[in-house]
């Protein structure tokens, strides 16, 4: 029986659930912190906008601005940032950026 036909939400809970159980592996797996933990309802500290504009002219769209500017702000120590995207970060973070592939041969 498809899950749809168990529960209207099922493939939503299953989906958060696999999302979830990967959250978990991950950091012991790869002996990681993931920043800022998943919570919908934490807010984030706000930003100055000059701290985005100076990301910004960086030449950075503005989400990537926005996200490296709150990495920068909030992980000050940080020793590695791991995206898909590294080329939208390299030179925008105070810390190295990888690649999962390029991270897990560090």
């Amino acid at each position: 029986m498809p899950i749809e036909q168990v529960h209207p939400r099922g493939k939503v809970v299953a989906e958060e659930f696999a999302r979830e159980a990967n959250r978990m592996h991950f950091p012991r797996r790869y002996r990681v912190r993931i920043l800022p933990y998943h919570n919908p309802r934490q807010r984030l500290p706000g930003l100055r906008l000059g701290e985005v504009l100076r990301v910004m002219q960086k030449r950075a769209a503005v989400g990537d601005a926005l996200i490296a500017a709150q990495v920068n702000h909030l992980y000050a120590g940080l020793e590695a940032f791991v995206t898909w995207n590294d080329g939208h970060f390299r030179a925008r973070l105070a810390a190295p950026v990888f690649t999962p592939a390029t991270f897990s041969a560090v």
